[in-house]
């Protein structure tokens, strides 16, 4: 399921890292000077993360989790496959640097023959300043200094270019992943001169970091808005998406798995004792559960390895019948998650265990130790002290910090983990309620839903309140309310409380159940016998008190002679509501009358009056 884009090409991967001057990133060309680590890169295998490569899908190509760096990588031999031969990059990767050659199938394939192979090189590199590191992975890889992730490939064939400041000496860590076939790779390390890169929001992260490795706002200095800058955050180590004002002290309920069967061991001088802790060593391939294995169970009642959520309660029959007395180890794995604030100081922590038969110990995993720290004084011991030294200095505030308990069975005489507790500070920090999470408030609102949000009659709302994990213990406000007159907003709020939490749900509800009134005006206005004689303009014109006019009827020109001629029209408030018509009548008369004149006496047969003459006019108007 290889995704390389030059034809033939299974697992492609490279690594420049280019020194140019210092506050600048230079990419790499082909001029450089060319330091090969020959014989120093060590591969590793068999190699696989089993809880993550059974089903292979582009998902496993993520920069997080630390994929593969936690694995149980075994057996490193030297690259001798590593030339000083030339390869240029993959045709259209944008990449002009040469490179150093590791090429072959060094790698194991995946969980029950999958088909999949993971390869992990291993080197030193030393350096001081800024410099370039330079991927192109297929189908995907990581790369690691110190522990800390400084580049990663994603499932495309688009290269991808990192920043990266050296100081001395550093531990590099390339991890490739392909969907199939064998896997190889490219390295090589050169300084040289090129161009800077982009950090638009000015808080010490180039934009392709905070996209591809921290998975903060290139454009926004201060991504979770606790005051302190995403590059400063990087660099003390807390995470930048996440303000740590608002993290809250506390532990999770453990969890437990037992993935692997019980192995031999042999143990010569000195003699083993219970819960020795060479048994450690003995732990199969891929090694302690990835946090996000999905052998993962909840604690509680049911669970055969812990049926107690708060303190584990292991008490079992052994499952080295077959097997002499210290002379096999059946591990149990549990994990928990401890939440402390920033700005807490922690002057000590511990597990205080009870009955750990026959031995246990403890690792802590968090952004200093990604790889799980493990102090000396943390393993317990049959017959011995069964609480494990302070460890407080491998804790780190303003996180969350992963606890894991390795638990070893190495004698058939049972199979136990009694208690298992957190102390922080002096105090038990006890796992949350089994119910985590709020009540779920899903509000119901019914009536006549007009235009833009208005409701045009009486609205009803009402609140359904559940919790399938505990009882609501209280609700407020969550009756059922009508709103039967017109309102501009109002709002209604249920909130409720269970073991999980507290929740609230508001709705707001805007009434207007009253139409508005239109008012039609005629112009020009008719004489005093209430005619025109010239084309009439009827306009449509509204009130309304709550929502307000959204429209009227279009104006109404009248031209044709004739009394008592009605035009009529409505208007429209912004939640739907229509007016009763609004009427204008308006009689017009555009034509003149005929006027006639008549004179008394009538003149004689010549047109002479010899009296005085009356003339009288009159006139006809249809």
């Amino acid at each position: 399921m290889a995704r390389g884009a030059a034809a033939g090409l299974i697992a492609l991967a490279a690594l420049t890292i280019v020194l140019g001057s210092p506050g600048e990133t230079r990419v790499a060309s082909a001029t450089g000077v060319v330091y090969t680590s020959g014989s120093d890169v060590d591969t590793w295998d068999p190699i696989f993360p089993a809880s993550i490569d059974p089903n292979w899908s582009t998902t496993v190509c993520t920069s997080t989790p630390a994929v593969g760096l936690g694995a149980a990588w075994t057996n490193p031999h030297k690259a001798s496959s590593f030339g000083t031969n030339a390869h240029v990059w993959q045709p259209g990767a944008g990449f002009t640097a040469d490179w150093i050659n590791a090429w072959g199938n060094l790698s194991s394939t995946g969980a029950g023959g999958s088909g999949h192979s993971w390869t992990k090189y291993s080197t030193t590199v030393t350096g001081s300043g800024a410099f370039v590191l330079n991927l192109l992975a297929d189908n995907c890889s990581w790369i690691y200094l110190d522990g800390a992730l400084a580049g990663f490939q994603d499932a495309t064939t688009l290269p991808r270019t990192y920043p990266v400041t050296l100081s001395g000496t550093h531990t590099l860590e390339f991890i490739i992943f392909d969907g199939g076939g064998a896997a190889g790779g490219m390295y090589r390390l050169e300084t040289n001169a090129g161009t800077t890169f982009t950090d638009t929001d000015s808080d010490g992260l180039a934009d392709v970091q905070e996209t591809q490795l921290y998975h903060t706002d290139p454009s926004n200095p201060d991504s979770d808005g606790d005051g302190v800058s995403d590059g400063a955050e990087v660099l003390a180590g807390t995470n930048p998406l996440v303000d740590p004002a608002s993290a809250t002290l506390g532990a999770t309920a453990w969890q437990g798995q037992r993935p692997y069967g019980p192995v031999s061991v042999s143990l010569s001088s000195p003699s083993p004792i219970h819960g020795d802790t060479r048994y450690y060593n003995y732990i199969p391939s891929p090694g302690v559960p990835a946090e996000n294995s999905p052998g993962w169970t909840n604690c509680g009642p049911g669970n055969p390895i812990c049926p107690n959520a708060n303190t584990i309660a292991l008490n079992q029959v052994s499952r080295l019948a077959a097997y002499g007395c210290l002379g096999a180890a059946d591990f149990t794995f549990y994990q928990a998650f401890v939440s402390i604030p920033w700005g807490t100081t922690i002057s000590q922590f511990s597990v205080n265990m009870s009955g750990a038969d026959d031995g246990a110990r403890v690792a802590i995993y968090n952004s200093a130790y990604p790889g799980g720290f493990i102090f000396t004084g943390s393993y317990i011991y049959l017959g011995g002290a069964q609480s494990t030294t302070d460890m407080s200095s491998a804790m780190r505030a303003g996180q969350v910090n992963r606890v894991v308990i390795t638990q070893v069975d190495d004698c058939y005489s049972g199979n136990n983990l009694n208690s298992a507790q957190i102390f922080l500070n002096g105090t038990v920090i006890a796992p949350p309620p089994s119910d985590r999470t709020p009540p779920v408030i899903t509000p119901t609102v019914t009536g006549t839903l007009g235009d833009n949000g208005w409701y045009t009659s009486d609205v009803n709302v009402s609140w359904t309140v559940t919790d399938p994990d505990s009882a609501i213990s209280s609700q407020t406000g969550c009756g059922p309310t009508t709103v039967s007159t017109d309102t501009a907003s109002v709002t209604f709020t249920c909130t409720a409380i269970s073991a999980g939490g507290t929740s609230s749900q508001s709705v707001t509800v805007k009434r207007d159940a009253t139409a508005p009134v239109a008012t039609a005006t005629a112009a020009p206005a008719p004489n005093g016998a209430g005619w025109n004689n010239s084309d009439v303009t009827v306009t449509f014109t509204g009130t309304d008190g709550m929502s307000g006019v959204a429209s009227c009827t279009a104006p109404a020109v009248l031209s044709t002679e004739g009394a008592g001629q009605p035009a009529s029209g409505t208007c429209t408030d912004n939640a739907g509501n229509i007016s009763a018509p609004a009427t204008a009548t308006v009689s017009i008369d555009k034509t003149a009358p005929t006027a006639t004149a008549t004179a008394a006496p009538a003149p004689n047969g010549a047109g002479w009056n010899n009296t005085d003459v009356t003339v009288t006019f009159a006139g006809t108007d249809g």
